[in-house]
């Protein structure tokens, strides 16, 4: 082998490497339980099953133990594992009926507009609902959510317009 190889060799073994020193496990729950939670209430609409896809959402980073290169990717990874989680957890307890979000009733509101405004977006659609869960309490952008969600990213502004404006009139 000779020293052009090895040089390529090398150059593409740090192509693959992560830039940043992997994080502790406290660092990670540090740095994406909220977007984990959030989605997770959001999806599940109680604070129990809430908590229950974020134990599994943490569990399942442990036993894979992905690496990620910065923290969108992270966060992508993040997202997609409790939206797989949720579905998993509706599977599991055969709820495919909607309840009310009354059931969220130990969540503390700082406004009465917030309550409202939870309440009108578990009315809103499935697919308008997830679009507004995964941009708005996720902080992904449309790129990273149609990745989440399987579709175009053109399919993701599409589908958030449509669910603003569909909450606006409902809120109206």
């Amino acid at each position: 082998m000779d020293i052009n190889q090895t040089a390529g060799r090398e150059l593409n073994d740090q192509r693959h490497e992560p830039h940043a020193a992997p994080l502790t496990m406290e660092e990670v729950v540090t740095v994406y339980s909220r977007t984990v939670y959030a989605i997770a209430l959001a999806k599940t609409g109680t604070r129990e099953d809430a908590e229950d896809v974020f134990q599994e959402v943490f569990l399942s980073y442990v036993r894979k133990r992905p690496v990620f290169e910065d923290e969108r990717q992270g966060r992508v990874w993040f997202s997609r594992a409790t939206v797989y989680c949720c579905k998993m957890l509706w599977r599991t307890k055969k709820r495919h009926e909607t309840f009310p979000m009354d059931a969220a009733e130990g969540i503390e509101f700082s406004a009465s507009e917030d309550k409202e405004l939870l309440l009108e977006l578990g009315n809103l659609p499935k697919k308008h609902r997830e679009v507004l869960e995964l941009v708005y309490f996720g902080g992904l952008s449309t790129g990273e959510t149609a990745k989440v969600l399987g579709c175009s990213p053109n399919a993701v502004r599409i589908r958030l317009s449509r669910a603003r404006a569909a909450l606006e009139k409902r809120l109206q």
